[in-house]
């Protein structure tokens, strides 16, 4: 398990910047919270991890920015619903014709 001081020396960030990242508190940009969320799930970190923004109670109107297992590891929300979206197109007939030859007439 690693910890929060770890992630802030491998991150060049100080540890409250990576306490507020995890508990979606203090003032912190989505893209440093992305940041360390990101490292804190694919190094170990095992400790409690809030959604950005979030506070305790409140209802979220945008969809969560945590990543998520997948069976090869984890991986960013954005490289999730991009699969998602290359599944769904795969199973209709886009692709049917790729890499086959077709007679002129």
């Amino acid at each position: 398990m690693i910890s929060q001081r770890t992630i802030a020396a491998a991150l060049g960030l100080t540890q409250a910047s990576v306490s507020n990242s995890l508990n979606g508190s203090g003032r912190t940009s989505v893209q440093m919270a992305e940041t360390v969320i990101d490292y804190a799930c694919t190094h170990g970190y095992t400790g409690p991890i809030s959604a950005y923004g979030s506070r305790p109670g409140a209802k979220s109107s945008t969809p969560s920015r945590l990543p998520v297992q997948v069976a090869g590891g984890v991986v960013s929300r954005a490289t999730f619903e991009w699969m998602i979206e290359a599944l769904d197109w795969a199973g209709t007939d886009a692709f049917s014709g790729h890499g086959t030859r077709k007679a002129m007439a």
